[in-house]
């Protein structure tokens, strides 16, 4: 460790020089000054800004207190080892809260190889945990873990490089490689967006993104633009997790919102995440969004519910967007706004600014389509530029009530074994190749829709998860009275419309947090807790050979779910199962399962308890 020489530095040598030389060191803001060791801890942010960390350096700040101020972060780790900012103790993650003229609460500069875990964030007027640099060189292993990063209420919106987690580039030759954002949950600001990768400057060039960035398991809502977004990334994944209230800008100033999306990535993939209550001010306001010079990008196996927007949007501007895939998607009531679901449907290919679109799959998606006024579910706008392979719209299944099933101009755009269910009263139509289509079999004969079937329904279709006849391998009774993982028995709990039973593997990892594989699952029933009050859905966590200590009562205390019972699970106990209220099976998943996400269980409860209870759900952070 070095000290950053200022007449603050020279004060903190002479008071403090004992600490030279410990690879720990330690804070605790509610203490008396000391030397940074755990006996006499340093007692403000001011004192960690002062050094420049060396590889293998930890400062853990205390549990249960808080430190006033801005932190601003020096020095890099290396890959012999990493600095780590992280929590000591047992109890609530400290906090640390900066002032709103503070232009961040947390400040990464020029670093690599730190990682960043188990803290409380908030303040800050632009900012609340920003990464940068402004030198011409790769900022490499960033990893953000076990966050949470809130209330950054700044001035006036003015631009879209604000917001809660922000990696931002402060040059054009610089950049973020083998970054990692785990379990962090942004929440609440007037500024742009949740968690943010690459905005800033940039150069033109795939040479120039920033790679290898993953995003898993994190959660965002109630902010004024874009919920989670990859910016100029090669190799970047958004998986397991979640935003809503997105786009809450009162009017469009910088742009307009979406609440998870890829702009000018090369190979990322956005799979396993649910989206709802997206909305904008202007256009967008959906879920999901390919954009603006893409290669290789996927959106699968996603949950799109009850947004302002369309669920999903291919757009070529500016460039040429290549090879997207969109599929086993679940969109369930977008196009909420009666002037968006016009505009844009339920899936919207669209190209601007001489862009166009090379190769793209829309396949194997549900979409149960129900727009407040006559809205086609798909919109092909008449000046989208195709390039090259074509558009395919294939293997889909759609529940619809709208008559407009399609506005898609000219021929580029194929239809194949699509399955159409329809309930309403005028004839459905498809407007595809400049004319009205009201027969499927002369579409058809046109050269559309082959292998492709239309239902009219009376009634929504019903749908079957997993075996409705199989019997759950306990009763509720025997499982409200099973302990809890310390071996005591929890209170009784009052009885709700149904049970969802998680029976998994709760494991750490080295680090002391919640492993990765761990965190998916509890991701998905983290998000299901906030959006169905405990009288409707109990959610029971089922686990086997959990060891309780002060690292595993702090993890579960930072996951933030306390209407979730844990509890010791018998030695059988293997699958995920919802049952009613009478015990009768209305879902069932093996462990494992590929389908174990938030569209598969998210959609089984909402169609067992009915749409989510949002008014319940702004609970802050």
């Amino acid at each position: 460790m070095r000290v950053r020489f200022s007449l603050f530095a020279l004060f903190w040598v002479a008071t403090a020089s004992g600490a030279f030389g410990l690879s720990h060191h330690y804070v605790d803001c509610s203490a008396a000054a000391g030397d940074g060791s755990l006996a006499h801890p340093w007692n403000s942010l001011a004192l960690v800004s002062a050094q420049v960390f060396e590889p293998g350096e930890v400062v853990a700040l205390k549990r249960g207190t808080q430190c006033g101020g801005s932190l601003q972060l020096h020095g890099s780790g290396s890959a012999a080892g990493v600095v780590r900012l992280t929590a000591y103790g047992e109890g609530p993650r400290p906090r640390i809260v900066a002032s709103n003229r503070d232009p961040q609460a947390v400040l990464l500069g020029n670093a690599e190889y730190w990682q960043i875990d188990s803290l409380d964030i908030s303040g800050g007027n632009t900012y609340g945990l920003l990464v940068t640099g402004d030198q011409d060189k790769v900022q490499s292993h960033i990893t953000l873990r076990n966050l949470v990063v809130h209330d950054v209420e700044g001035g006036e919106l003015k631009s879209k490089d604000s917001g809660l987690v922000v990696f931002l580039r402060g040059s054009k030759g610089q950049r973020f490689d083998h970054v990692l954002i785990e379990n962090v949950v942004a929440a609440h600001t007037n500024q742009w967006a949740g968690i943010m990768m690459g905005a800033g400057k940039s150069s033109s060039g795939a040479d120039s993104y920033n790679r290898d960035v993953q995003i898993r398991n994190s959660v965002v809502h109630n902010v004024f633009g874009d919920g989670i977004i990859l910016f100029s990334v090669r190799d970047g994944l958004i998986d397991a997790s979640a935003a809503w209230l997105t786009g809450q800008q009162p009017s469009e100033s910088v742009g307009t919102p979406n609440g998870i999306w890829t702009w000018s990535c090369t190979d990322c993939t956005v799979r396993n995440n649910e989206a709802f209550l997206t909305e904008s001010p202007g256009v967008d306001g959906g879920a999901y969004d390919i954009d603006w010079a893409t290669t290789r990008n996927t959106v699968e196996d996603n949950y799109a519910h009850d947004t302002q927007g369309y669920c999903v949007a291919v757009f070529g501007a500016g460039s040429v967007t290549h090879d997207a895939v969109v599929r086993r998607n679940l969109c369930v009531n977008n196009g909420l706004s009666p002037r968006m679901a016009a505009l844009q449907g339920a899936i919207y290919i669209r190209t601007w600014n001489g862009g166009a679109i090379d190769g793209l799959t829309i396949e194997k998606n549900t979409i149960v389509w129900n727009p407040p006024g006559p809205a086609p579910l798909l919109v092909n706008e008449r000046d989208t530029q195709l390039a090259g392979s074509p558009l395919v719209f294939r293997d889909n299944v759609i529940r619809t009530s709208s008559p407009a099933l399609m506005q898609s101009f000219g021929d580029k755009l194929k239809l194949e074994r699509n399955r159409y269910e329809y309930h309403g009263a005028p004839s459905p139509h498809w407007e595809w190749d400049g004319t009205v289509w009201h027969s499927l079999s002369d579409l058809q004969q046109a050269g559309a829709e082959q292998g492709s079937e239309l239902s009219m329904q009376d009634s929504p279709l019903a749908e079957s998860f997993g075996d409705p006849g199989a019997r759950p391998q306990f009763s509720i009774s025997s499982l409200t009275a099973l302990p809890g993982l310390d071996g005591k028995r929890l209170p009784v709990v009052q009885s709700s419309q149904a049970t969802l039973i998680v029976a998994m593997d709760l494991k750490l990892d080295a680090d002391g947090l919640l492993a990765a594989e761990t965190m998916t699952q509890l991701s998905v029933l983290r998000t299901l807790a906030r959006e169905y009050a405990p009288r409707q859905l109990q959610i029971v966590v089922a686990a086997q050979d959990f060891h309780v200590d002060e690292a595993s009562r702090n993890a579960l205390l930072d996951l933030d779910v306390p209407s979730v019972r844990f509890v010791r699970a018998p030695a059988d106990m293997r699958t995920t199962t919802l049952v009613d209220s009478s015990q009768k099976v209305v879902a069932q998943w093996e462990p494992g399962a590929a389908s174990h996400n938030a569209a598969a269980i998210g959609y089984a409860v909402r169609r067992e308890l009915g749409a989510p209870v949002y008014a319940q759900m702004d609970k802050r952070p």
